[in-house]
Order: structure tokens, then sequence, then C-alpha cells
């Protein structure tokens, strides 16, 4: 398992560099243990919506991964490890675009702040727009992972009914 951790890491850098990023910015802005429960409940929630559609096509509909093509990753519960630990960066830059969306700015000069009040962070318009936001980000991440035999990603899984979205149901 550590070999198939180490070895997603490294042949993944996409993921990884985004995850450290992601990280680093998250860290500075939310702090240490908002970012832990971030990856943590985000890694849950994408495992548990990941294996409901492998399995039984809710929320994502139905596909099927090749496990072949992923033979030296991680995989968890049928799942990609590295799928669904992108959830956590993918989510978290939805929720600070809601959250720069709904802030006012602070302009003096030349000088242009966000000004995130924890009322607007936690205020439910916030979160919807991140939610509504982070479906727009799965709109271009899904047809560009789909055709991932045309780039290094490789074909790792496909949908049996494809939909007109390039392929994504």
């Amino acid at each position: 398992m550590f070999e198939q951790l180490i070895w997603s890491f490294t042949h993944r850098p996409y993921v990884t560099l985004f995850m450290l990023f992601f990280l680093l910015l998250s860290w500075l802005e939310q702090g240490r243990t908002r970012t832990i429960l971030w990856v943590a409940s985000s890694y849950a929630i994408a495992l548990v919506a990941e294996w409901g559609s492998i399995n039984h096509g809710i929320p994502f509909g139905v596909y099927t991964y090749h496990y072949d093509a992923l033979s030296r990753d991680l995989v968890i519960l049928g799942v990609p490890f590295f799928d669904t630990l992108s959830f956590s960066f993918l989510s978290y830059v939805s929720f600070s675009f809601a959250q720069f969306f709904m802030s006012p700015l602070s302009i003096h000069g030349c000088d242009v702040q966000r000004v995130t009040s924890p009322e607007i962070r936690r205020a439910w318009p916030t979160v919807l727009l991140g939610a509504f936001l982070m479906v727009v980000v799965d709109l271009i991440v899904d047809p560009v992972a789909n055709l991932g035999a045309y780039w290094f990603l490789g074909n790792i899984y496909h949908y049996p009914n494809p939909g007109v979205h390039f392929g994504v149901t």
C-alpha cells in the first residue's frame, strides 16, 4: 500500500502539486485545524460519492475504472486515491472564489483587498455559490480526465453510456 501511495504521488504530479499548493494556501488562510478538517471531510465525501457512482450510478452516473491501467496506483474501495484527494483542492478553490465574489472589497488607491468576515464565510449564499462553482469546475475537469488517453493521465475510466458533453454523462 505504501508503494502504491508513493507511486500515486510521484506519477500523478498534477494532483501532488495542486494538493501542496492548496495545503499551503489553506493553512495560511484557514489555519491548520480547518485545513485538516477540510481534507478529511472532502476526502470522505468524495470517496462515498465515487464509490456510489461506480457501484450504483449515484450521484455522478455510472462509470467504470480500468483497474489494469491503475494497477500501480493506490485504490481504496475501488476508487483511485488521487481522484478522491483532488476533491480537497477543487472544492477549496470553489469555496475561495465564492468567498471572493461574496465579500466586499476594500479599495485604497491601488491597494485592493478582499474583506471576508466569518459571517460571509458561513453564509448560505456563499456555500451555495461555492457548490455551484464546484459544478462548473467539474464540467471542465471531467471531460479532460475522460480524454486522458490523449495525454499522460491515460485511459483510466470510461462511461458505458457516454453523454454528449465530451462523453461525460
